[in-house]
């Protein structure tokens, strides 16, 4: 553990696969945290039906704490997913309804060769169906090539289209052809990958973004602690300075830690 001669293994104390519920708290008796399990499907029964069932394990124990940080996306906060008891004050619940969440989704391609010339490291089409590209060698596998896309906003609902229908591939590799003046990317692929953040049920988007009467009391009011600092936010869209960036999450993160400890007492060592 920093700033202690002791390391202690956290591993057990993590808890995975559980969905977070219900967030009780107040000043006096700190907070519980409810969860739930995820559900499985079970094999056909073997009655007449063949439909299958669905089991739920028992929910796993609350967690009993002094203080809790909340990451969750924005969108999870905008949908009510957590309850919180008592409930957010209206003000924080307002200024989390003045922000968005744009859809956001990847696309990666691997070549068993470069198809695109040595200095083209990077595409912008705003008028394509793939409006940013970038193209690196892999990591992974030695001289192979790898052709990044990434798709927000609209034009990330309508690769989840093409992608459902089977024909995005298709389409941007002839895009890459006609925007890199290029042939025989077909015969060079060798591997690909879709994902979308969107459809994740715990994610729901990509990035945040304040809508139109939104202001910085609003972000101001959605990163403030509640419950008399029981109860922290932090997350790309509870930077202060900086949003819908990694780097805007972490420095929300960093905020959020500095306010537990200084109003966590440690014991003198």
């Amino acid at each position: 553990m920093e700033g202690t001669d002791e390391e202690v293994d956290i591993a057990p104390l993590v808890t995975y696969n559980a969905t977070v519920t219900e967030i009780e708290y107040s000043e006096e008796n700190g907070v519980v945290v409810h969860t739930s399990s995820p559900s499985s499907s079970s094999s056909p029964s073997s009655s007449s039906s063949s439909s299958s069932s669905t089991t739920t394990s028992p929910p796993p124990p609350p967690l009993r704490c002094d203080r809790v940080i909340v990451t969750v996306p924005i969108r999870v906060l905008i949908d009510g997913d957590i309850t919180f008891s008592p409930p957010l004050p209206p003000s924080k619940v307002s200024a989390f309804s003045k922000f968005g969440m744009t859809p956001a989704c990847k696309l990666v391609l691997v070549f068993s060769s470069r198809p695109w010339r040595d200095e083209i490291e990077h595409l912008i089409a705003a008028d394509e169906i793939v409006p940013e590209m970038w193209f690196r060698p892999c990591d992974v596998v030695e001289d192979h090539f790898v052709a990044t896309c990434f798709f927000t906003s609209t034009f990330a609902e309508a690769a989840e289209k093409l992608a459902e229908d089977g024909e995005l591939v298709a389409k941007v590799l002839d895009q890459m052809e006609r925007n890199l003046d290029i042939a025989g990317c077909e015969k060079l692929l060798v591997a690909q990958e879709f994902f979308s953040w969107t459809s994740v049920k715990s994610i729901r988007g990509g990035y945040s973004f304040p809508e139109r009467g939104c202001s910085q009391s609003d972000v101001d009011e959605m990163a403030r602690s509640v419950g008399g600092g029981r109860v922290l936010f932090a997350g790309e869209a509870m930077n202060r300075g900086a949003g819908m960036t990694v780097h805007a999450a972490l420095e929300s993160g960093e905020t959020a830690a500095k306010e537990v400890s200084q109003r966590v007492s440690f014991p003198e060592r």
